[in-house]
């Protein structure tokens, strides 16, 4: 596999956050990553109730939309 994936290089508060800069941020470098599919399809599996998944923001255990 190539390429950073941007959770583990950081620190998990951006992912967490309720700023909206940082999901923007958070999102935005989840475009990148070589596992965004996989990362997206596990939290949908395992329910997560929030953070940025994949590229998508959780809240209440649904992505929420942009």
């Amino acid at each position: 596999m190539t390429g950073e994936i941007p959770c583990v290089a950081g620190t998990a508060d951006m992912w967490f956050s309720d700023v909206p800069a940082d999901v923007d941020r958070a999102r935005g470098l989840c475009m990148g990553c070589p596992l965004r599919r996989e990362c997206l399809v596990g939290a949908l599996e395992r329910q997560e109730t929030c953070g940025v998944w994949g590229g998508e923001l959780f809240l209440g255990g649904i992505p929420v939309p942009a």
